[in-house]
């Protein structure tokens, strides 16, 4: 019966277009879409070849709802305008004809997620109807989809009074009983829903259901829509199970009678998502929201309306785990997207606003979050639906007071949160969240039986919805256990510990004080770091109160696997800030481990515990530089091809690039523009993020190696130090304590040193003293002095070696040890005193582990070249955008001012006195060379002007001649830099501030030199402050020729500064003006030195002596 192709035609045999017709209806009844679309189209073309022109129309209108039945969505779109237009050029049409168009193009519409032109379109059809003088059910159905139209733009009002006209035709034409008047009474329980009435839509979707099981059996299809409804119901009022078992019955239904690509099938998906969310079941939640997606992508651009909810769903999952810049990227589409397709007042969006606002708190960006609080809350007001989401709202304010340290504040909003969301329903999620928080408030004013009360209120609530296994109530428990200890109650708290442990893991049962659970046990690792942070507070506690040498060694196995947990979740997050986040927000974790290894190490005087603490604070330092490091090592060894890691690059440098300009366009307040990137944004990192997933799913080894989490041992380093008989002084700083590493060769040691309460004051002082030139060297002696006192004093008698390589935290990488004074030794200085620099080569390291990584991955060079970038300002004004400068505004010789820089071709002729290379001066020093030449040369010496960003580091830059280049504009950003591939080994930043920037905590300074790592440039000299240029030429010079002749790269630095310091004068001898430039990464020598020469000497010098010597004793013999 079926079809044959013959040049390019359909036949069917000599079947009638009325035959057509027939088999059309026969496979649409049975689902049969394909079949139904050909047949359709068959019985059109036939009637239109027959001259009856009516009768196509009716077979074209049926064959497009086919069409969007059968998901060819854009083929019905352009096929029914056709249509539309040759219905209404026909005079003698029957306007029922017409009418049915508009009805189709409506459907069309809905299902493209185009709501506002459904409304139109159905209207159109509806006048017709009216015209006609129908009251059937033909008209029900216009009524019917006009309904779902208004209620998928948000205005309930108008989706009810169409609702209510549907059902008065439907039970009028089938009965009350009927199952067509069952299925909009399912619809009317929608708006009950959406307006806050759950019990009244949960009466009336039963009430539905009933009817359609007693008229057409449980498994029908058109009893999905229905328990749909009552599963939403059952979730949003906490009861999860009774969700589930309808969503299950709802997912046989439309497995059973749906293609497995349809929008209708996905939807199901999504809510079963949402569910498993609900009842903490992450990992299932996001398979179902991504099965959705792959479903949905497949007819909807990625854009489209329909899409809006998965994308909320994974926003939710990823706060959750705490991956809040991933978080933050859905759900900023999530609300462009709602602002295309939704009135403003929409309480879709007020809703949308308050994740947002959530991801928002949790990245730390209070005054933003409480502006989108405040829209969500005009529009819930203004809505009427005030009682299902304005309690949650409250509570995302009031937690954001809480953190701003507004207690009052917090209290009232908390307060007010509990008191809206009691009315909705006493025993619900939002409830046990509002006692957690008002606990967590008395907690702060130390009221701890208040606050224990709260949190017993919030358990109960948690174990009656979920039972023993999920994160709220793991949280629920530690916030008791928090409590507890702060009261005093030790053992209590401990066990509330446990009951937290095993609400948070699927299959750890705690049996010892000692016993803690694997990550691979976990639901949320980043969850269970904070109840293992909790109870090794408590273990601490319970050893003060007099607990013995155990108490204090489970609570550094407890912090030790709790920091397991922050790597666990670590590798689950995609976005970089999310790691910084992560690592900032548990800070403390590492501190108090520190501080526990510490106790334990003074009194055994066991190097295991210091082992043990250098490795925590190593997991602290550079987290995504050693993880980009690791990255490079594995794609490195594992064999990925050069096309993979080229497309991966790119996709990184315009995911950069667009998120560099999204800054911008926000600070512009450029609304359009922020959409469009905020677009562009999401889609480049959803592809980027397919393109990883490909690569780890494809080069197994590589995603092995690329979340590996090991840290660079003790052993390890001292190793690596053998290179020059080095020493390695880390410092971890805590609140109250700084705790410093010195590890040498042979030896290694730990110490703790009081911060006093004056630090923060004396630091200030220090840098300021260090950068004013102008000012009392007196005051700068002085305040070097106390803070080498401080800082180095205590390991004074440890520092024996030449070499040392400084790991410093957070302030302290704005000091330049080498300046620090002491007074021992031979007096160096006008002072009486001696730097630090003069008695050792001086290096730094954002971590032990990157320099151990660095030596890694270094390749073996053929030859050490240069390439000097020495450009002109001519174009730039004085900010260093792209326009006449004017000089006049710079006459001094700081390397501040946008002038050519005269000391800059000294530096370069330097250099090439010194080593072979190439260099671009002038109009030829233009970014888009520099990009292209750079990864083939190991120098590379860039003599210019940076602008530095501090509130957006990666948007610092260094600036080259503008060549007209409408891609590389003559800046170098940052970011720019994270995406290069570089294979110098010596990156010298001959700029100000290159080594200076905004601190991110775990992470260290962010400056450009900070960037310059990331794209793979082991050593980095680079300026602390902004640099002398005529002092900067003469450094240069003395460290190239240093170099040249086989120093190590910190010797070379030390050498140069000794150089300058002994020929200049009294006004130059202040450190400003020599000391700004400091060597951050690995020290080893350029050049090797060559012994070939120095043998073949000895050689020479050897025979010439053997000859002497015979030579003489012959002539003795001769006169004797």
């Amino acid at each position: 019966m079926l079809v044959n192709l013959r040049g390019g035609s359909l036949l069917y045999g000599q079947q009638s277009p009325a035959d057509h017709l027939e088999h059309a209806e026969t496979f649409r009844d049975s689902n049969q879409w394909d079949s139904a679309v050909l047949y359709f189209k068959a019985a059109a073309d036939g009637y239109l070849a027959l001259g009856d022109v009516p009768s196509s129309i009716k077979a074209r209108i049926q064959l497009n709802n086919a069409r969007i039945e059968n998901l060819q969505y854009l083929v019905a779109d352009t096929a029914l305008s056709a249509l539309l237009r040759q219905a209404l050029a026909l005079r003698d049409l029957d306007q029922i004809d017409l009418a049915h168009v508009y009805d189709t193009k409506g459907k069309l519409n809905m299902a493209m997620g185009s709501f506002e032109e459904a409304v139109g379109t159905l209207q159109l059809a509806l006048s017709i109807k009216r015209n006609l003088g129908l009251n059937n059910d033909d008209m029900g159905q216009t009524h019917f989809r006009l309904g779902d139209a208004w209620r998928s733009m948000g205005v309930t009002d108008s989706a009810m009074h169409h609702y209510h006209r549907a059902l008065d035709v439907r039970e009028r034409t089938y009965g009350k009983k009927s199952v067509e008047a069952a299925l909009v009474w399912s619809n009317i329980a929608i708006i009950h829903r959406i307006n806050g009435a759950q019990d009244q839509a949960l009466k009336v979707y039963l009430r539905s259901d009933s009817i359609i099981v007693d008229a057409i059996g449980p498994d029908h299809a058109q009893r999905a829509s229905v328990l749909n409804g009552i599963a939403i119901i059952y979730a949003q009022t906490a009861r999860y199970p009774e969700a589930l078992h309808y969503f299950k019955q709802l997912l046989a239904i439309d497995e059973q009678n749906l293609a497995e690509d349809s929008p209708l099938l996905a939807k199901t998906y999504t809510n079963l998502g949402i569910l498993h969310e609900l009842m903490g079941d992450l990992k299932s939640a996001q398979d179902w929201h991504k099965k959705s997606l792959a479903i949905k992508l497949k007819s909807f651009a990625p854009d489209n309306p329909n899409l809006i909810v998965d994308y909320q769903g994974l926003g939710v999952i990823m706060n959750h785990i705490g991956d809040v810049d991933q978080a933050l990227l859905y759900m900023r589409q999530v609300v462009d997207m709602e602002l295309k397709a939704y009135d403003h007042m929409d309480p879709r969006l007020g809703t949308s606003y308050n994740m947002l606002a959530t991801s928002l708190e949790r990245k730390g960006e209070h005054e933003q979050a409480l502006d989108y609080l405040r829209k969500a809350e005009e529009i819930f007001v203004n809505s009427g639906n005030a009682l299902i989401e304005l309690g949650p709202l409250y509570h995302s304010m009031a937690l954001i007071y809480q953190q701003r340290e507004l207690p009052d504040s917090a209290t009232v909003l908390a307060g007010k949160a509990l008191e809206t969301n009691l009315a909705f329903q006493p025993d619900h999620p939002h409830v046990a969240g509002n006692y957690i928080l008002i606990g967590n408030l008395e907690m702060a004013k130390g009221n701890y039986e208040a606050a224990l009360e709260h949190y017993r209120k919030a358990v109960r609530i948690n174990l009656q919805i979920y039972g023993e296994k999920h994160h709220d109530v793991a949280l629920a428990y530690a916030s008791m256990a928090k409590a507890l200890a702060a009261s005093g109650q030790v053992e209590e708290a401990l066990q509330n510990v446990d009951l937290a442990l095993l609400a948070a893991t699927t299959t750890f049962s705690p049996s010892a004080q000692i016993n803690n659970p694997l990550p691979s046990e976990t639901i949320l690792p980043r969850t269970v770091a904070a109840i293992l942070g909790t109870k090794g507070n408590v273990l601490l506690g319970k050893h003060k109160q007099g607990g013995d040498a155990q108490d204090l060694q489970d609570a550094l196995l407890t912090f030790s696997r709790a920091i397991e947990m922050i790597d666990a979740a670590q590798f689950s997050y995609r976005s970089k800030g999310s790691v910084a986040n992560l690592r900032a927000e548990y800070d403390q974790i590492y501190e108090h481990a520190l501080a526990t290894a510490y106790q334990l190490y003074r009194d055994t005087d066991d190097a295991t515990y210091l082992e043990t603490a250098f490795d925590f604070s190593e997991k602290n330092k550079s987290a995504l530089l050693v993880a980009a490091l690791n990255e490079t090592r594995a794609k490195d060894f594992a064999g990925v091809p050069k096309e993979l890691l080229v497309e991966e690059q790119d996709l990184k440098r315009n995911l950069s690039y667009f998120e560099q300009q999204l800054i911008a366009a926000i600070s512009d307040n450029d609304k359009s523009l922020i959409s469009e990137l905020q677009n562009k944004i999401f889609r480049q990192k959803n592809n980027y993020d397919d393109l990883v997933r490909r690569i780890e799913k494809e080069y197994p080894q590589y995603h092995q190696l690329k979340y590996t989490a090991e840290s660079a041992s003790v052993e390890n380093i001292q190793e690596y130090l053998k290179n020059d008989d080095g020493l390695l002084v880390e410092y971890f700083m805590g609140e109250e304590n700084i705790y410093v590493f010195i590890i040498g060769v042979d030896h290694s040691d730990f110490m703790e040193i009081d911060l006093g309460d004056d630090f923060t004051n004396l630091l200030a002082q220090f840098r300021s003293s260090l950068t004013n030139g102008q000012g009392d060297i007196g005051d700068f002696y002085s305040h070097s002095r106390a803070m080498y006192d401080l800082l180095v004093s205590p390991i004074a008698p440890l520092l024996s070696t030449q070499h040392i390589t400084f790991v410093l935290d957070d302030e302290l990488g704005y000091i330049p040890f080498e300046v620090l004074m002491s007074e021992s030794g031979e007096a160096k200085t006008d002072a009486g005193h001696t730097y630090l620099f003069q008695d050792h080569a001086i290096s730094y390291a954002y971590s032990a582990t990157s320099l151990f990584q660095y030596q890694q991955v270094a390749d073996q060079k053929q030859e050490t070249r240069f390439l000097a970038m020495v450009p002109n300002f001519n174009s730039r004004n004085d900010e260093g955008e792209a326009e006449a400068p004017n000089l006049l505004a710079y006459q001094d010789v700081v390397r501040g001012g946008l002038i050519d820089l005269k000391g800059a071709q000294r530096e370069v002729r330097s250099l090439s006195a010194f080593f072979a290379g190439d260099q671009f001066e002038q109009e030829d020093a233009q970014e888009s060379v520099f990009k292209r030449l750079a990864p083939a040369y190991s120098i590379l010496h860039l003599a210019t002007h940076a602008i530095i960003d501090d509130v957006n580091p990666l948007n610092s830059r260094l600036l080259f001649t503008i060549d007209g280049d409408t891609i590389d504009d003559g800046n170098l950003y940052a970011w720019e830099l994270f995406s290069m591939n570089l294979n110098a080994d010596l990156a010298v930043l001959s700029a100000c501030n290159t080594g200076f920037g905004k601190i991110q905590k775990g992470e260290g300074i962010q400056s450009l030199g900070r960037a310059f790592a990331y794209a793979g440039c082991p050593s980095r000299l680079m300026s602390l402050w902004p640099a002398q240029d005529a002092s900067t030429a003469d450094i240069m010079e003395y460290f190239y020729r240093y170099l040249s002749e086989g120093a190590s790269k910190d010797v070379a630095l030390q050498k140069a500064k000794v150089s300058f310091l002994e020929k200049a004068d009294e006004f130059n001898r202040h450190p400003f003006y020599w000391a700004g430039f400091v060597l951050q990464g690995d020290p080893q020598p350029l050049v090797k030195r060559s012994w070939t020469w120095i043998y073949i000497l000895a050689g020479v010098l050897l025979s010439f002596f053997i000859y002497y010597r015979v030579n003489k004793g012959r002539s003795v013999r001769k006169v004797a």
